[in-house]
């Protein structure tokens, strides 16, 4: 999850943390 984090954009980033 962290690798995906570094490679996101911001906007994926938050996506990112909805999903979580």
């Amino acid at each position: 999850a962290n690798d995906n984090i570094k490679h996101s954009t911001d906007g994926n980033f938050q996506l990112s943390a909805l999903a979580a």
